[in-house]
């Protein structure tokens, strides 16, 4: 018999069985000591259970081991989540004599510990499914293998959302067995939330080391005396479009040679940038890297700027330091070893996790000493002649409307390159999209080129945000207006920032890439009241908001063949240009 047939025809079968009893045994209908014949008891004269009446939930079977097909482990893992909250209800609810508590608590610590380890099997599984945006000829349906998938189109298939998908994605065999010892010894019933709790220690594990990098400050220069002086040339990598370099004309930066991996990023920043050689495939690729190196030192250029990917080391995404994508940094440095005669320069840029994340089984990290990768990156480039300044900065330190956090190690040969004193006051959503019309209905546009009503809004969300308040989360609204799924069930989102309006006085919370999603990391409008009691602009921000809230310009270049997903990723993970310029004006000795 299959792992599936096993589930759907022997164990769940028995559980719907004990579902329906114990439905009608909390609503008072029945006892536990005839299925035959039932019995009506009130709840608070509930007996003691003894041997011969125990419920079927002792009977199940908790030594199933869980099947290796992703739809069955699935399944394997509802049932054995439906088994332990029925377990767990039990022990609140009746009145057990010792025994027979002990061996209901022991049974229900079985099953949940069966979906945390399902929970370990299925993220293994998902997190070696490649993604991409649109279709992939690689990743192929679980129910046919004829018809090829988006990873988004599994978890769909799984019925699994991103958040639950990121969570089981970080799970550890060690976070697993240490949060199961921790469960048992203190008498707990253990779930996900446990086990995550430990994959945050053993990702953050630091000994010894600074856990903060405060930076060293100083005053900004005057723009004016940027005029006359030389035009420094940059190579970029992790270039994307080139939003976060928009700006570095107006202090004399050009970009020279430029790598980037995908090559519609690359089209439209050769669009952009006509004069620069573009270089396009992964910097890891030994024959794209020395093409990177050659050039540099073809063109003499004095910086490198460098964004390696962050989604490994984002509290926003898996933490998978695994994978060959979260060590970008070492290519990096390997570049700047091999230009060190020409090169003066270096900026790297990320999210803070990337400073203080510490993976044991990095064996850079793990010598001698213990180290974290900031301290690590530091010495590396001190030993190239560096000198090496770093911080955690905020987007609204820098004349933009956004609070994206976001870590810089600053490095020059010419002296210490200082961080620019942040603003006195933070840039709010009102000065910055305030005087845009309000879109209040689908279809409905404005005079600006993408400022439209965003397409991905269902009528459901809709109606929901016409009655949250500005600032306001969507969870906390009147139950007739809480947000629901397709079925009318109320919608199993936890956390508050989702379906949660941005404040007008203050900066937007960070803009992720799918930034049109209302579920997403608080992405939706502001809005203004109505004298009916509802709110305007019940969408997520448009394009055009989002370009602005970047800090980038209303007439900032994008492409004709661009889409809006295309626009709104690229957005999304971005260098903020209005920090980076801030940035790169503080470069020393500059002539």
């Amino acid at each position: 018999m299959s792992d599936t047939n096993y589930i759907k025809n022997g164990f769940e079968s028995s559980f719907d069985k004990i579902i329906q009893r114990r439905n009608a045994f909390l609503n008072g209908e029945q006892s536990f000591e005839s299925e035959d014949q039932p019995k009506i008891v009130p709840e608070e004269a509930c007996p003691a259970l003894v041997d011969e009446n125990l419920p079927e939930f002792l009977d199940m079977d908790a030594s199933v081991a869980a099947p290796d097909n992703p739809t069955d482990l699935n399944n394997y893992m509802a049932v054995q989540d439906g088994a332990a909250e029925l377990g767990k209800t039990l022990l609140k609810k009746l009145r057990i004599q010792g025994k027979w508590y002990s061996r209901t608590f022991q049974k229900t610590q079985k099953h949940a510990e069966n979906v945390l380890d399902a929970g370990l099997k299925l993220g293994q599984y998902l997190k070696q499914l490649p993604t991409a945006q649109g279709k992939r000829t690689d990743l192929q349906s679980l129910d046919d293998t004829s018809v090829v998938k988006s990873k988004k189109e599994i978890l769909e298939e799984l019925g699994i959302t991103e958040r639950v998908s990121w969570d089981l994605q970080k799970l550890t065999p060690e976070a697993v067995e240490k949060a199961k010892d921790k469960a048992r010894k203190d008498c707990l019933i253990v779930n996900r939330k446990m086990a995550l709790e430990f994959v945050k220690k053993e990702h953050f594990k630091r000994n010894n080391v600074p856990d903060k990098f405060e930076g060293e400050f100083g005053k900004r220069p005057d723009f004016n005396s940027f005029i006359g002086k030389r035009p420094l040339y940059y190579t970029q990598c992790f270039a994307s479009v080139g939003v976060g370099e928009e700006k570095l004309e107006q202090i004399g930066l050009f970009p020279s040679v430029v790598n980037e991996l995908e090559e519609i990023r690359c089209r439209w920043y050769q669009e952009r940038h006509k004069n620069a050689e573009i270089i396009q495939g992964s910097i890891d690729d030994p024959e794209i890297f020395e093409k990177i190196v050659a050039a540099h030192l073809k063109h003499k250029n004095k910086l490198i700027l460098a964004s390696p990917v962050c989604r490994d080391f984002s509290v926003a995404g898996k933490r998978d330091f695994d994978n060959p994508r979260a060590r970008l940094i070492f290519p990096v440095l390997e570049l700047a070893r091999r230009v060190n005669d020409v090169n003066e320069h270096i900026l790297i840029e990320n999210v803070p996790g990337f400073l203080t994340a510490s993976p044991e089984n990095w064996p850079e990290l793990n010598g001698k000493e213990k180290i974290n990768l900031g301290t690590y990156v530091k010495r590396e480039l001190e030993k190239l002649g560096y000198i090496v300044n770093i911080a955690v900065v905020y987007g609204c330190d820098y004349n933009t409307a956004q609070k994206r956090k976001r870590a810089f190690i600053l490095a020059s040969k010419k002296g210490k390159w200082l961080f620019p004193e942040k603003d006195e006051r933070w840039k709010t959503l009102m000065e910055t999209i305030g005087h845009l019309p309000p879109l209040n209905n689908p279809g409905d546009t404005s005079k600006y080129k993408w400022h439209e009503f965003p397409k991905s809004m269902d009528e459901e969300t809709i109606k929901v945000l016409r009655h949250t308040p500005t600032g306001s989360s969507a969870q906390d609204n009147d139950e007739e207006y809480l947000p629901r799924k397709v079925d009318g069930s109320r919608s199993g989102a936890k956390f508050q920032s989702y379906n949660m309006r941005n404040c007008w006085g203050m900066p937007a919370a960070t803009i992720m890439q799918h930034n049109d999603n209302p579920g997403g990391h608080k992405t939706i409008h502001p809005g203004r009241p109505l004298s009916d009691g509802t709110w305007t602009d019940p969408r997520t921000f448009s394009v055009f908001e989002v370009i602005l809230i970047t800090g980038l310009d209303g007439n900032y270049f994008i492409p004709d063949w661009a889409d809006e997903e295309l626009i709104r990723n690229v957005l999304g993970d971005c260098l903020l240009p209005n920090v980076n310029l801030a940035l790169c004006s503080m470069i020393p000795g500059r002539e």
